[in-house]
């Protein structure tokens, strides 16, 4: 597994459906030139604020 940290890639939704108190399923809607990407790679998104979290998002 390669873990590349990409530069120019725009997160412009995320959109989360709980599927129970600590899982949820959703879409992320991004902005980036495609050829970085592959189906089934994984996308993990860190975010910053009083609570720290970090989503996974699988390429479909």
């Amino acid at each position: 597994m390669n873990s590349i940290k990409l530069e120019d890639v725009t997160i412009s939704e995320i959109k989360l459906n709980p599927k129970d108190k600590s899982t949820y399923s959703g879409s992320i809607t991004v902005i980036a030139n495609m050829k970085n990407f592959n189906v089934e790679d994984t996308m993990t998104i860190q975010t910053s604020t009083n609570n720290y979290s970090i989503i996974k998002e699988t390429i479909t």
